[in-house]
């Protein structure tokens, strides 16, 4: 007689790359085993970890039948998350760290208020460790009730709930309808593109004030690296979000962004950079010359900045841009000597 087997499809797919957490993976992944709400697959994506992450993983696919683990070569956050889309089978979807951990009622309080509103996308609070003073605190991400609706994506981004994916619940047919996916070729705000590319297809957000996530800061993680760089990572940040913002909202818009470009114009020119001067010159003029750029120069209105830097920079030219700071810094160090 032939049977068929019938396999039960979870409702929570939980997706936790792992890369180099070896210390931390044991409490990260006890802590989601340990849940009050049980009907959820982990998958564990070992993204080419050089340390025993790897042979953990392992053992825990033979402790219990809800761990399942992929092993790829080292190919970066993004496609570790990928990777744990392609393979997940739940109704919706969970983000965890690897060097991170949960409450223990994490699923059960976020799966209840995406039942309750699936038209939305789940925001919940979260604890901050640190882990080299030892110190845990809370901090409310929204001075609010479990009850916001979402008014404009701006009051999002200015609230900043617009990133990191470890604190949201996903709908994984929205994922896949819409061909959702975190950029491989981004290392710095790539979970920024992909929750803003989810709101577009959902109705607002519901925010659960109950702190449910350990965020641990630790000093070697990708948030604090220097990045010399880091005024191109944050261009297609501005490009995700602005298609998002309201006509009446993009002046504010513009000049928040505006004076965070200008300030990591000079992110370039910190010591930890050995690169030789004139490239440095040459990669702000590229800067300064992109689109997103002169957008902001030309849309945000109500700035604080001082005019003639502005007018200096709508011209498309860094150099000088750079020697009227030069003779700006000059000026005010020998006032200094003169006094």
């Amino acid at each position: 007689m032939i049977t068929t087997e019938v396999l039960h499809m979870p409702m929570i797919s939980v997706i936790v790359p792992v890369y180099n957490v070896e210390k931390y993976l044991h409490r990260c992944v006890d802590s989601i085993l340990a849940q009050t709400f049980t009907d959820f697959e982990l998958i564990l994506v070992d993204d080419g970890s050089p340390d025993n992450c790897g042979i953990i993983c392992d053992e825990y696919t033979a402790k219990d039948p809800r761990v399942r683990v992929i092993h790829q070569k080292n190919r970066g956050v993004s496609a570790a998350r990928n990777a744990g889309l392609t393979d997940a089978s739940g109704t919706y979807v969970m983000f965890c760290d690897g060097d991170d951990h949960v409450a223990d009622n994490w699923i059960e309080i976020s799966y209840s208020a995406m039942r309750a509103h699936p038209d939305k996308l789940i925001v919940h609070n979260l604890w901050n460790e640190n882990e080299k003073e030892g110190k845990t605190a809370f901090e409310p991400l929204l001075d609010s009730d479990n009850r916001v609706e979402l008014k404009s994506y701006y009051w999002v981004y200015q609230n900043k709930i617009s990133g990191s994916v470890w604190n949201k619940v996903f709908c994984k047919r929205v994922i896949d309808e819409h061909c959702i996916r975190f950029d491989e070729n981004s290392f710095l705000g790539e979970d920024v593109v992909f929750v803003t590319e989810y709101l577009k297809y959902v109705n607002g957000i519901l925010y659960i004030s109950t702190p449910l996530y350990y965020y641990v800061e630790r000093s070697e993680s990708a948030v604090r690296k220097y990045y010399w760089n880091l005024l191109s990572l944050h261009l297609p940040l501005f490009s995700a979000r602005l298609p998002l913002i309201k006509d009446d909202e993009k002046d504010e818009f513009c000049c928040k962004y505006l004076a965070m470009f200008i300030s990591m114009l000079d992110v370039v020119f910190e010591e930890q950079n050995t690169m030789p001067l004139l490239s440095k010159l040459h990669y702000n003029q590229k800067m300064v010359t992109s689109w997103e750029f002169q957008y902001c120069l030309k849309n945000a209105h109500n700035h604080q900045e001082n005019p003639l830097i502005i007018r200096l920079l709508k011209m498309k030219n860094y150099y000088l841009y750079w020697l009227f700071c030069l003779l700006v810094q000059f000026k005010r160090n020998l006032r200094r000597r003169l006094k």
